[in-house]
């Protein structure tokens, strides 16, 4: 009896349970398949309407089996994704979501309208094309729709969403909507939203008139609009939901200016990210009002000033933070006390300027997972008795100059680390740490620069030696030895800087391997049969001998090589692959022969450097031709000879040219202008990088999820070579110096007014400078040396105002050196060799009249037009007033003997003056 009574208990129970929640039904409880062929519970028409959704989604593997029209098929309701209602056998709920292992191609059938009682929809991560059907709009009773990552649906308006007043769950991530300007208009109408995510959709920022009269939904819980084009201007229409809001996420925005005051308002916000934007000043002193606040995200920034938030959210959200994220900004002040919010389980404030101990903020801190102050003031030391607080750390970044650890070599942590960080700091000792070979789950350690003089201990390599370790950086140490074959794993390798010697090993891959500045010797052979994608930095080193084609062959799948600073020698080999190099560095090797044809297919070039060389032959046009994307292009001191090709101009985005101490000869090529990127100014945010991959980087530190090479070269600037690296991007610089080219000075080259140097030195080059050269005003470098000009300086050189190295040396030049101290203020060697040029600071002086001060109406063109008036009018006037003359005496007789006779009266009377004066001196001297 009472086995019954429960029986009938729970059989009730469940019936009551079904009643007010039909979606219990298969989802839940597994019931709903039916009792036999006659319990079908599915509706014909929405069978019908679910057949022709799958003849439009092209189904390769086979997850659409179980829906069909046969009669073993016929219930709907037991098919793959599909849920009904067990009471009225509506078809409630399709969840298609995709993976890796499986997902839908083709487009989306209207005829899901017909699935009036549907409340769940779910087509997410899956390959759909198409538009999105806009006849979705006629399931009213939707409540849940999830078409995210399906990237190439295309979508034009949001009109049917409107049309969705039960909607509470809304996610388009990843779907462009860069061509609904008004998305903002119809997610406002949806009254009952709860979860809006549209994540890296290309969203536009509303307009504030077009904000004025839309509501935001009162019962908005969780809102993501990170990986956007968003600005400011959003932030009225958050505002009005700050009475429900619980999560918020605007991170990889555009959003600047200040943090407004509002958020403080918002009280009941658990989650709030504001990172990877443009914002700036102090985080508003209201953010200590957040008193329910868990996570806090506002890395990467331009935020500034002290963290005096920090101690208004210490006396109210002590208990509940759990998360501040708060690096990459320009934080200052001293580190605040940490230690009050007892439930921290991040801290990340890398990148700052905060200064201070670390010590006695981060005591007590027993919960924390993740601690990051690398790259701020912090001095100190830290200890065992620190460290040891911290059972749960997975995180530890403490990379400092001012920082030391002070750690027995016997000791055993009581933490697992995942990630480490310790560079640059002070480790106690020139020994590999010992503590290190007890952290078996390391997937990141950095620890160069740490002051290590010793070779690498066994431990050390099975540690790097696991299927997770995919980052090791001990660069920068005085570690020796010769490397063993390493069969590592490991994707992200850098051994540079270090007094490795000997031949070089053979790793089993690699993405990024730096293995530059040290004293490998022999082939590089052995890295050739190693799969290799990315990059590759064998610079500075011993090598020797040829790359061969099977060499090049297995190089391929690079996007850096860079063999500079070696003893390489012989030819490229004329592979017919082509490859993926955005960055070839041959520089200061023994290479020879002619450029192989192969390289005109190199298209991705970016970067090319075959300086200092014996490469030899004409330059070819395919470099200007095929080689568009090139930004930087150093041929100098090589055996190259004739002209500089004219298609070298189709070079547009050219910073650097550097043809120097070659056998060109010719013209320059009248087209120079053609490289527009010299005429614009230069823009930090342009450094010439490559990032060698994406990785599948752990969730503690997205700031490590690419990797990023940065090219450097030898640019002679300013009368001496220097290697340039993040400044690189700053210089515009053109260098035909050191050739046999002739002609006159290219006034095309004065329309790159971004120019900082140029150096045409040790040419034929003759004609007069161009009185325009002051156009060049950011020139800082200008070397026009032994060469054959001519004529007087322009005056307009005294504009060079950022001129700080001229050379006009062993020309021709003449004249008075222009006055103004820009011109004035070099030494006397900058105008040596041209004997016709005077004034200061030469020693001898001009002995004609100084000409017009530079900035008066007259200029050289002005005077040499006067000059040339002068002696026209005196010539005229000399053959009008001798004709006038010796005509008039010619052609009348009466005047002429007058003349004559006068004359001769004259002369006779002169005579007589004469012999009178002759006589008076005669009779003095007797006396």
């Amino acid at each position: 009896m009472e086995e019954t009574s429960i029986l009938t208990f729970l059989t009730v129970f469940l019936l009551i349970l079904l009643y007010l929640n039909p979606n219990l039904g298969a989802h839940s409880f597994g019931i709903g398949d039916g009792d036999g062929p006659n319990s079908i519970r599915c509706k014909d028409t929405e069978r019908l309407a679910l057949l022709a959704f799958k003849r439009l989604a092209f189904d390769e593997f086979g997850w659409l089996s179980s829906w069909g029209d046969g009669d073993a098929k016929k219930e709907c309701c037991n098919w793959e994704g599909v849920r009904c209602s067990n009471r009225t056998g509506h078809v409630l709920a399709l969840d298609l979501h995709g993976d890796e292992n499986h997902f839908l191609r083709g487009t989306i059938s209207p005829s899901l309208m017909e699935l009036h009682h549907m409340k769940y929809l779910d087509l997410s991560d899956n390959a759909f094309n198409g538009s999105i059907p806009l006849q979705l709009g006629n399931l009213s009773s939707l409540q849940y729709l999830n078409l995210s990552r399906n990237h190439r649906f295309e979508v034009r308006n949001l009109k049917w969403l409107s049309n969705l007043p039960n909607l509470k769950h809304l996610d388009l991530s990843e779907i462009s909507l860069s061509e609904v300007k008004d998305w903002f208009h119809f997610i406002g109408r949806l009254s009952k939203l709860s979860t809006l995510a549209l994540t890296s959709c290309n969203l536009s920022p509303p307009t504030l008139s077009s904000l004025s009269h839309i509501n935001a939904s009162s019962s908005l819980v969780s809102v993501h609009l990170d990986y956007n084009y968003l600005t400011s201007s959003i932030f009225p229409w958050l505002f009005n939901s700050s009475s429900s809001l619980l999560f918020l996420d605007l991170s990889w925005n555009k959003i600047n200016g200040s943090i407004p005051d509002s958020f403080g308002k918002m009280n009941t916000l658990l989650h709030l990210n504001l990172a990877h934007n443009h914002l700036e000043h102090e985080i508003p002193k209201s953010f200590g009002n957040l008193c329910h606040l868990q996570t806090l995200d506002l890395s990467t920034n331009n935020l500034e000033g002290e963290l005096a938030f920090i101690h208004n959210l210490s006396s109210c959200a002590r208990f509940s933070t759990k998360s501040l994220k708060l690096s990459r900004n320009r934080f200052t002040g001293q580190l605040p006390d940490f230690s009050i919010f007892s439930s921290l389980k991040a801290l990340d404030l890398a990148y700052n300027q905060l200064n201070g101990t670390l010590t006695k903020s981060i005591q007590n801190l027993f919960d924390l997972e993740i601690l990051d102050v690398s790259s701020n003031n912090l001095q100190g030391v830290i200890s065992e008795p620190i460290l040891s607080n911290f059972s749960k750390l997975r995180i530890l970044g403490l990379s400092s100059k001012s920082l030391a650890l002070e750690l027995n070599f016997d000791w055993v942590p009581p933490f697992q680390l995942e990630f480490l960080d310790l560079r640059a700091c002070n480790l106690g000792g020139p020994k590999f740490p010992n503590w290190l070979q007890t952290q078996k789950n390391l997937s990141y350690i950095d620890i160069s620069s740490v002051g290590i003089y010793d070779e690498i201990p066994t431990w050390f390599w099975k540690l790097m030696n696991t299927s997770y370790m995919f980052y090791m950086n001990i660069s920068n140490n005085q570690i020796h030895g010769v490397l063993p074959n390493l069969l590592l794993r490991c994707p992200i390798i850098d051994l540079s800087s270090n007094l490795f010697h000997g031949r070089l090993p053979t790793f089993l891959s690699y993405s990024f391997l730096d293995l530059s500045n040290n004293k490998f010797s022999g082939s590089i052979l052995p890295l050739c049969s190693s799969p290799s994608y990315g990059i590759l930095d064998l610079s500075n080193n011993q090598l020797s001998g040829r790359i061969s084609d099977y060499c090049l062959s297995n190089l391929t799948y690079l996007s850096v090589l860079n063999l500079a600073n070696n003893n390489l020698s012989g030819k490229i080999p004329n592979s017919s692959l082509e490859n993926q190099l955005e960055t070839l560095d041959l520089r200061n090797n023994s290479f020879s022969g002619e450029l192989p044809s192969c390289m005109r297919t190199w298209n991705w070039l970016i970067f090319l450097d075959l300086g200092d060389n014996n490469f030899s032959g004409k330059l070819p046009a395919w470099i200007g031709q095929n080689l568009t994307d090139l930004k930087i292009l150093i041929l100098r001191s090589n055996k190259f000879h004739g002209s500089i090709p004219s298609s070298l101009c189709q070079l547009q985005d050219l910073n650097i040219l550097d043809l120097s101490h070659n056998y060109m000869s010719g013209m320059i090529p009248q087209c120079l202008n053609n490289f527009t990127a010299m005429a614009r100014n230069s823009n930090l945010s342009e450094i010439i990088q490559v990032v060698a991959s994406d990785y599948a980087v752990p969730d503690f530190t997205e700031e490590y999820n690419s990797l990023i090479y940065i090219d450097k070269a030898m640019v002679v600037w300013k009368g001496r070579a220097d290697e340039y690296v993040r400044n690189l991007v700053l210089l515009r610089v053109i260098d035909l110096s050191s050739n046999r080219l002739t002609g006159n000075f290219p006034d095309e080259i004065l329309n790159l007014t971004g120019l900082v140097s140029l150096n045409l030195s040790r040419n034929s080059l003759s004609g007069r400078l161009p009185r325009d050269i002051g156009h060049l005003n950011k020139l800082e470098s200008l070397d026009l040396s032994r060469n054959q000009f001519s004529g007087e300086i322009p005056t307009s050189m005294s504009d060079l105002h950022f001129l700080s190295h001229l050379d006009l040396s062993y020309n021709k030049l003449s004249g008075k050196i222009p006055s103004g101290t820009q011109l004035l203020g070099f030494n006397a060697s900058v105008y040596a060799g041209n004997e016709a040029l005077c004034g200061p600071p030469l020693p001898h002086n001009c002995s004609s009249e100084d000409p017009p001060a530079h900035g008066t109406p007259s200029n050289e063109t002005g005077e040499d037009e006067i000059r040339k008036w002068f002696y026209v009018g005196l010539g005229s006037g000399f053959v009008a007033g001798f004709w006038g003359f010796c005509g008039a005496l010619a052609f009348n007789r009466a005047w002429r003997y007058a003349y004559f006779s006068a004359l001769n009266k004259s002369f006779d009377w002169l005579l007589l003056k004469v012999a009178l004066l002759r006589v008076r001196l005669f009779q003095r001297s007797q006396i």
